[in-house]
């Protein structure tokens, strides 16, 4: 029982300093300057997604797009569609996170750094593929609205929306596949301290029944 209060008072701090992070590196990336901490952004959503499961990944995703409906880029979305606005906002952030540690969760039994690998490489192409797939669907009919008549229908609209999100989604891509290594190191630190503790624990409840003998 101690243990297990244990741990998920580690999943707690854990789930609250990735959240945080979230939230620091999406309000860093509001200024123009710094559109590359945005993309961080999707770092702390991986790690938490792999160490502590697809929940908490779709968790952290909801925080990122939480903050995300906040900036002033999705302000000109908001003021025309707000209902598709959210429902996109939202799915692609969340949806992220949850695959992300869904994709770790199954393929970790195949390989670790597989594993590591194509959860961060799900992550901003889930991002950025919910954002262009619900942009057509929701968003096509306010295409002349959103771009003052440069593009309409379908073709228009995929063409437009690329145009926003290539640049953030190269970016976001780069850095999550660049940065799957320190992601695995991270993890293996992570799972060393935990297995030693319990390791710990349980050497040290045997040598209490030991003495008690």
């Amino acid at each position: 029982m101690e243990i297990k209060k244990k741990f998920s008072t580690q999943k707690l701090v854990l789930t609250a300093i990735m959240t945080s992070l979230v939230i620091v590196f999406q309000v860093v990336g509001m200024f123009p300057v710094s559109t590359f901490a945005a993309a961080f952004a999707l770092i702390p959503i991986i790690v938490g997604a792999i160490l502590l499961g697809p929940y908490i990944g779709a968790w952290l995703g909801f925080i990122f797009s939480i903050v995300a409906l906040l900036t002033p880029s999705t302000w000109g979305f908001l003021t025309i569609d707000p209902f598709a606005t959210i429902v996109i906002v939202l799915l692609k952030g969340t949806a992220c996170g949850y695959v992300s540690g869904l994709a770790y969760k199954l393929l970790t039994r195949v390989n670790e750094i597989f594993a590591t690998f194509i959860a961060a490489f799900v992550c901003p192409v889930v991002n950025t593929g919910i954002f262009i797939l619900g942009g057509i669907m929701f968003l096509t009919d306010d295409l002349a609205i959103l771009t003052d008549g440069k593009y309409e229908g379908l073709n228009g609209a995929a063409t437009w929306l690329w145009g926003l999100a290539a640049i953030n989604f190269v970016l976001e891509f780069s850095l999550c596949v660049f940065i799957a290594p320190v992601i695995k190191k991270i993890i293996d630190i992570y799972k060393d301290r935990k297995y030693k503790k319990k390791h710990h624990k349980h050497h040290h409840h045997h040598h209490d029944e030991d003495a008690d003998k």
